[in-house]
């Protein structure tokens, strides 16, 4: 998907945003997981009230920066 400055400037926002009110953030690698397993992940990350975002990382070194 192909993405105009504007929109990778809205989503680099966004995440500053969210960042600041997260109390913890974890980075992990989801390489190697099949589609079920990251179903499942997410699934029980919803359940526990945990909110899980992917963000390519040029754009949460951005973010982080």
């Amino acid at each position: 998907m192909i993405r105009t400055k504007a929109q990778k400037q809205a989503v680099v926002t966004a995440l500053v945003g969210r960042l600041r009110r997260a109390p913890t953030v974890y980075v992990t690698d989801f390489t190697g997981l099949n589609v079920a397993r990251i179903t499942e992940l997410r699934r029980r990350l919803r359940a526990a009230g945990v909110e899980y975002v992917v963000v390519k990382n040029t754009l949460a070194l951005r973010a982080l920066g």
